[in-house]
């Protein structure tokens, strides 16, 4: 699906994913505006008796998140105050073994059922903290000096991590009736360090940026038998309304508050980006300005906390 965070880069991904609502066009959404209401996702899955939590390995202060993240609705916050001061560190703070190590033990004393939000940081730019001693792709000299090879070694490093981490959770019982989804918040080696991967002598053409900058959606679960890729554009606002749909939440709990649309059975196949571009098949130049203005109307409610005085 295609990143659509604005000057809040992650933190607005935390807010699209559990809100389907845009960032503010402006700064950071959790910074200006914190302690909003939103018809969110640990909102209306507590309506269902869920719990939920959202973990983070950064500091709660950094991006607001502490306060963003409660005033979209999460029962619990936990940051990196709450791990073990020797974990171990690789590039912006704690590396992803250590976390998934530790966050196995707080999601098994959750209350079951449960909406645990989790966050990874060792696959994030400047994409050089994979240490020698944990580099397995044998990359040439060149490739190994550059941001792209770091990239390489990095999304590796992290896809072997979310590995174990789902073996640990089998090996505790916690993958049974449980679905496990896996986003991006946003795109690193092709929005920030294209011009040196451009240098590269031996360079393929897909390692080069081609402007859609996107993300991963997957959604999985233990007792799926076959995977199946659905080709339709969509993007981190949609996520929300996906999983609400496949979770079996009624329709019109969100309908009419999701920015964002079930990729799962829609006829429409498009994306708002940042920039005010709207990408897909087969749209009317009015279409096109109907979404834009999507985006622009999710600015003026989140400034006038719409939901929070819809209520009073």
């Amino acid at each position: 699906i295609y990143e659509q965070v604005n000057e809040g880069t992650s933190s607005d991904a935390d807010l699209m994913i559990n809100t389907s609502m845009f960032p503010v066009r402006r700064g950071s959404t959790f910074f200006r505006y914190p302690g909003n209401t939103y018809n969110s996702l640990p909102n209306l899955l507590e309506e269902k008796n869920y719990s939920t939590i959202a973990i983070h390995p950064d500091k709660g202060s950094f991006w607001n998140y502490v306060n963003g993240l409660t005033g979209i609705g999460f029962d619990k916050f936990v940051d990196f105050f709450s791990f073990d001061e020797n974990s171990e560190m690789l590039g912006l703070g704690i590396s992803d073994e250590s976390y998934f190590t530790q966050v196995v033990p707080m999601i098994k004393e959750l209350k079951e059922p449960y909406y645990a939000f989790t966050v990874t940081l060792t696959n994030h730019g400047p994409f050089d903290s994979i240490p020698e001693e944990k580099k397995v792709l044998g990359l040439d000299e060149e490739l190994d000096k550059n941001e792209m090879g770091g990239y390489f070694e990095s999304v590796k490093y992290t896809d072997t991590q979310i590995g174990e981490f789902l073996k640990k959770l089998d090996s505790e019982g916690l993958l049974d009736n449980t679905v496990v989804v896996i986003e991006g918040d946003h795109t690193g080696v092709h929005k920030y360090y294209n011009s040196s991967v451009e240098k590269l002598s031996n360079k393929e053409d897909w390692y080069l940026d081609n402007g859609h900058h996107t993300v991963p959606f997957i959604i999985w679960s233990k007792d799926m038998t076959e995977g199946k890729t659905f080709d339709v554009k969509g993007g981190q606002v949609d996520i929300m309304p996906t999983l609400l749909y496949l979770l079996g939440v009624e329709n019109e709990k969100y309908i009419n508050t999701a920015l964002g649309r079930n990729l799962l059975n829609t006829n429409k196949s498009f994306a708002a980006l940042t920039n005010l571009d709207v990408v897909g098949d087969n749209l009317t130049e009015e279409e096109k300005e109907m979404y834009k203005n999507i985006m622009l109307l999710s600015d003026k409610m989140i400034r006038s906390n719409y939901f929070g005085n819809e209520k009073n």
